[in-house]
């Protein structure tokens, strides 16, 4: 069992609501799900983002193979 990674890059910047995708890699979960660059991520399961940082710790408790809603 490792990091949950998911195959996107974050736009750099300040705190604020959600978190701005700059890429998304072809062929990986969320291309499959329908993110795509320049989508703005402001929860997940239910827990607001509030920046990059807020965004990267939620991440790291979850697990590869993990399901998450994205809003």
């Amino acid at each position: 069992a490792g990091r949950a990674v998911m195959g996107i890059t974050l736009a750099q910047g300040k705190s604020g609501a959600g978190v701005r995708l700059t890429d998304v890699a072809a062929g990986g979960p969320p291309a499959a799900a329908g993110l795509k660059a320049g989508d703005l991520i402001v929860k997940i399961n239910g827990k607001d983002i509030d920046g990059d940082n807020a965004f990267r710790d939620l991440l790291a408790e979850f697990r590869p193979g993990d399901r998450l809603d994205i809003l």
